[in-house]
């Protein structure tokens, strides 16, 4: 192999590690934003454990749209997946989003430990890029 076509597969070698990062920052992004998801379920299942009846409020209908409705203390329906519905009490759907909230966070430390790998990887090939990038500038400018 030609110092050329090394040179090329560094080339390419760094791109795809950058297209990967990438992606594993919009993946990095989508966890954060269900964890704030889960957050906020979390604080609003607290909020309704308090609730000793039935309690006037604004129900999220979508699009940004509500309707007035009631909410009681009760109960919830919780998505436990393809679609399906399961009621459960307050307690119990706290548990739930508990698991998941840990489920998301494992998936964090794991991206995290990718995107490090990634780096790592970027920034051992970044000496030789360089080097490629400055004889492509001075090979260049010798023509010129």
């Amino acid at each position: 192999m030609s110092d050329k076509e090394k040179d090329q597969g560094k080339i390419l070698m760094y791109q795809v590690l950058q297209a990967e990062l990438e992606q594993l920052n919009k993946q990095g992004v989508m966890i954060n934003n269900r964890l704030i998801d889960l957050e906020t379920t979390d604080h609003a299942l607290n909020e309704m454990m308090k609730f000793s009846k039935d309690k006037d409020s604004m129900v999220p209908i979508g699009s940004g749209c509500y309707a007035q409705g009631s909410v009681s203390g009760s109960g919830v329906l919780l998505d436990i997946g393809g679609g399906v519905m399961v009621k459960r009490d307050i307690k119990t759907a706290k548990a739930f989003i508990e698991e998941r909230k840990d489920e998301i966070e494992d998936a964090a430390k794991r991206l995290q430990i990718q995107m490090n790998d990634v780096v790592k990887n970027i920034n051992e090939l970044m000496p030789a890029i360089q080097n490629i990038v400055r004889e492509q500038q001075e090979h260049h400018d010798h023509k010129h």
